[in-house]
């Protein structure tokens, strides 16, 4: 039986047809027919901007173009010929108003029918139809739709003028960028003519809701008539991405007197076995709605289908819920990485392909950052069970009249387009906004009267951590809760223009931090924004990748300067010792996020490089989204899924005489509690052999929790040391392991030199004269005796996003070294950073050895930052005179209480008066007289 029905007027008419003219594109092509215009379209480029005046509209354009598609990819415009250096080349630019016309035909069935055109992104555009101007429209991320008016049937010219210039006022956000995206011209997604009846369906909106199990349905009609239309809705609705199919009874509801402009009403009961969307189970709901019925003696009918989910996604605290369960965020940004298009994927597929690389990492948030993705990557993000934070295309300050007004309108417009996707969660003003507080309050204010179903925010970082929690918010994205207080960082490492740097750049080198000061007293969730950026160097085997729009010229660039460096064959080497070291860093991070109680979660930046802003290679993955070889998925999940296995201990260096301890933690986000958590933990040697083993008590864990599940205390007398040994500790009943590397030394270890051997602590007129005279000398420098002229200061993580945007000091990206190397036997490495060479590094000058011929290495080198791009040493060997030098670049005699520290200096020193310290390179002079030099001026 039809229900009573009332229909609302909840827009002004001025405020509708603003927004009707934004398509709703999460509804499908309803029983109107549509007509693609995909194909080859005649084409011009406007330099001068005369096209309007000269009414190009009228006249057959002089080139050809294939849509959907863009002149970059057309090779229309400029050949660049320009080698960006500090992200990807153009291969063809093109800055201006562009032209593109086509004859279309009108079928004589659409005779008296409503017509649109709709192009799903382009830029800014103006439309004509046989030279009648149906006007212009400028969103960024929502298709344009133009109402065609009155057109009999037979052929049509159609002309598109789309300007890449003229943009709304929005910054240089990734959305337009040519850092990422490109600013191009052209028109992608759906291009189609649509004709429907002259009353019509415009907006649905699907408005879930989890305590009654129903969905609201809001349904906009439009009405072109003039006479009220009576008639039916019908709601029907079949589950999707579930096992079993669900399918709760439909409703018809009845109306009468609407005219245009006017919103119509409904809800549909799912029952009782409804299905819900959340990341462990994303169901949605496929929606049938159908409006028909009659103005006067005219017959109308529409249809249009909705996707949505069952879900309510709210703040609680200072933590996220999703249908009541605690949700953490494990994030990546998304900045329109896609180098052979520039341009994202329209098709869902696309989407789907890089979505599910980053699932398979534990990534279970996607941040559009400073750009909204188009329908495909929602639809995407819908079907695998990702939670989606999409940013107006704003990089931009509030607080001018034209700039604010325009993101109200945008972000209306993405609201309407998008808002129904279950995955769509959270919506930020966008990226490090630095002005315009109360103006950004009203926007957030705003919207969230306007569609509560997401959760807002003003912006990502904004005023780079320098505010307190902005009222009105409902999470906070930042870097730190207050400002130039290393107690206020919610990540772990930082660049220097926003000192004090992070946690795991100063140490010490622990499993103890987290972020619990910094959330003390803030009232909502609390989400690190862009954590990692740990550069790693560039896998020059990329470049014949970049067969697209884009080319990797700022790689040729590097690889021309590494040639003339003489240390292009280490350049593969690099990359995989630096990324070694990025992937354990991005670890220690994630974990420090994961041991605070009551955490909001995390950004990425990045799962993959970022190519641009000085060629930002912070990923783990390539710009394609390919493994780099750093870390295998299943490695990374280790500390980074929805139930991370945690260990807080004090250092990963331990003497014989010592006992391990560290306290076992879960941090479990899973589905469901676990009701018995039982820690297995093992002790593992180099070759994978069982040292020991123990399990604890069984622990009952809540779901969204933080909980200690033991102490694990291992006495180390009985390692055979020096060793480095792997703590495995596995929660099964969380399917959850983890896994952290240990260095266990001997205790008590002299550091005294062998017989004909000579400590010196800096290269003064008597340590060169007994080398000149036949002396074994091991160097180890007095690094207060040293600068910048000589050497680089010692820094264990990789440079800070990128040295060409910050010049972080010291620019450095870890160590390379052979670990069969003599000089490091009985020292446990590997041939990257680890962590048992924290303090090491920490407490050096490596020296710049750029005068030494190409090709050669120091026996522990440091890997500089591939624009200053010098040879660095941190353990060299040369000869000079008669006699053998052994430069040591760390200052291990002043920490020699660290056991790292230690056991190095006592191996090298071995290695010195060994037959195996055999030198075959002089110390150049100018690096032995710079050295001289500066410690006489000290």
């Amino acid at each position: 039986m039809a229900n009573k029905f009332v229909y609302k007027i909840v827009m002004s008419a001025a405020i509708f047809a603003v927004l009707a003219a934004a398509p709703f594109t999460s509804v499908a092509a309803g029983t109107g027919t549509s007509q693609s215009l995909a194909g080859e379209w005649l084409f011009q480029l406007d330099r001068d901007r005369v096209g309007i005046n000269q009414r190009w509209f009228d006249r057959d354009l002089q080139d050809r173009i294939a849509l959907p598609g863009t002149t970059d990819l057309a090779q229309k415009g400029d050949r660049n010929g320009t080698r960006e250096a500090k992200r990807l080349s153009r291969r063809f630019i093109y800055t201006g108003a562009a032209w593109y016309q086509r004859t279309v035909e009108i079928p004589s069935d659409w005779k008296g029918k409503r017509i649109t055109l709709t192009m799903e992104r382009t830029k800014p555009s103006h439309v004509w139809l046989d030279g009648r101007d149906l006007g212009s429209q400028d969103s960024l991320t929502t298709p344009h739709v133009y109402d065609c008016g009155p057109a009999a049937p037979g052929h049509h010219r159609l002309t598109i003028q789309v300007d890449n210039q003229n943009l709304p006022p929005v910054g240089n956000p990734h959305q337009v960028s040519d850092e990422t995206q490109t600013n191009w011209n052209g028109i992608i997604g759906r291009i189609e003519l649509k004709a429907t009846d002259s009353v019509w369906l415009g907006a649905v909106w699907a408005f879930p809701d989890l305590e009654k199990k129903a969905i609201r349905i809001r349904a906009s009609l439009g009405n072109l008539t003039g006479t009220a239309a009576e008639g039916t809705l019908t709601i029907r609705a079949v589950s999707r991405n579930s096992p079993k199919e669900h399918r709760p009874a439909p409703i018809t509801v009845s109306f009468t007197g609407v005219k245009a402009d006017q919103w119509l009403e409904a809800t549909l009961p799912l029952g009782e076995d409804a299905r819900t969307w959340d990341e462990f189970s994303p169901t949605l709901y496929h929606l049938e709605v159908t409006v028909q019925g009659k103005t006067g003696n005219t017959v109308f009918r529409d249809v249009r289908t909705v996707e949505t989910g069952l879900r309510s996604f709210i703040a609680k605290g200072t933590q996220f819920q999703i249908n009541g369960r605690t949700v953490f965020l494990r994030g990546k940004l998304d900045c329109c990485i896609f180098p052979l298009t520039g341009i994202p994927p329209m098709d869902k597929e696309g989407w789907l392909k890089v979505m599910r690389i980053s699932k398979s990492y534990g990534i279970n948030l996607y941040r559009f950052h400073s750009w909204c993705p188009p329908e495909a990557a929602f639809a995407a993000a819908d079907e695998l069970g990702i939670y989606v934070q999409s940013e107006l295309p704003n990089w931009k300050s509030f607080g001018s009249d034209d700039h604010d007004r325009y993101m109200m309108w945008e972000g209306k417009r993405l609201l309407d387009s998008f808002g129904n996707h279950p995955s769509f969660v959270m919506l930020s003003l966008g990226n490090e906004i630095l002005e315009g507080r109360q103006e950004m309050a009203a926007t957030v204010a705003a919207f969230r009267a306007y569609d509560p179903r997401h959760l807002y925010a003003q912006g990502s970082n904004n005023f780079y951590g320098k505010l307190p929690q902005a009222p009105g918010d409902d999470y906070w994205t930042t870097m730190r809760t207050w400002p130039g207080d290393a107690d206020g960082q919610v990540r772990g490492s930082f660049a220097h223009v926003d000192l004090p740097v992070g946690p795991l750049q100063t140490g010490p080198a622990n499993t103890m931090g987290d972020f619990s000061k910094a959330i003390a007293g803030v009232t909502i969730p609390v989400i690190g924004h862009e954590i990692g950026q740990y550069q790693t160097f560039p896998d020059l085997r990329e470049i014949p990748k970049y067969t697209g729009v884009l080319e990797a010229r700022n790689f040729e660039l590097i690889r021309e300067r590494l040639r003339s460096r003489g240390m292009l064959d280490q350049a593969d080497e690099f990359m995989r010792a630096s990324g070694k070291l990025s992937a354990l860093c991005y670890r220690a991070d994630m974990e420090m996020a994961f041991r605070t109680r009551g955490f909001g979660g995390f950004q990425l930046l990045d799962l993959q490089d970022f190519p641009g802003q000085g060629t930002a290679l912070v990923g783990i993955l390539n710009a394609f989204m390919e493994s780099k070889g750093m870390i295998t998925p299943e490695a990374w999940r280790e500390s980074c899924s929805d139930s991370v296995t945690l260990v807080r201990f004090p250092r990963y260096t331990w003497t014989t005489a010592q006992s391990f301890t560290g306290t076992v933690e879960l941090a479990h986000y899973a589905a469901a509690a676990v009701p018995q958590a039982i820690a297995v933990w093992t002790l593992r040697d180099a070759a994978g052999a069982t040292l020991a083993t123990g399990k604890l008590d069984p622990v009952k864990v809540p779901q969204g929790s933080l909980t200690r599940l033991g102490v694990i205390n291992i006495p180390l007398a009985q390692i055979k040391a020096p060793a480095k040994v792997e703590l495995e500790v596995r929660v099964e009943a969380a399917q959850s392991v983890n896994h952290y590397p240990l260095w266990i030394y001997p205790a008590g270890i002299s550091t005294a030199p062998p017989a004909g051997v000579t400590v010196a602590r800096h290269l003064d007129s008597a340590t060169l004269a007994a080398l000149e005279e036949g002396a074994t000398v091991v160097l180890v420098i007095d690094v207060q005796t040293v600068d910048d002229s000589v050497s680089v200061p010692g820094f264990f993580t990789p440079d800070f996003w990128c040295w060409s945007m910050f010049h972080n000091p010291p620019g450095t990206m870890g160590l390379l070294m052979d670990p069969k190397h003599p000089a490091l036997s009985g020292f446990p490495t590997d041939f990257h950073s680890d962590w048992q060479w924290f303090d090491i590094v920490m407490a050096s000058r490596p020296v710049i050895l750029d005068s030494l011929p190409a090709g050669s290495r120091p026996i522990v080198q440091v890997i500089d930052n591939f624009d200053r791009c010098h040879r660095l040493g941190l353990v060299s060997e040369f000869t000079y005179g008669k006699g053998r030098l052994l430069l040591v670049a760390s200052d291990l005699i002043k920490i020699a209480d660290k056991p790292a520290a230690q056991q190095l200096l006592a191996r090298l020193l071995a290695y010195a008066g060994s037959k195996d310290f055999k030198p075959a390179l002089p110390l150049p002079d100018e690096i032995a007289t710079s050295l001289a030099h500066r410690n006489k001026d000290h």
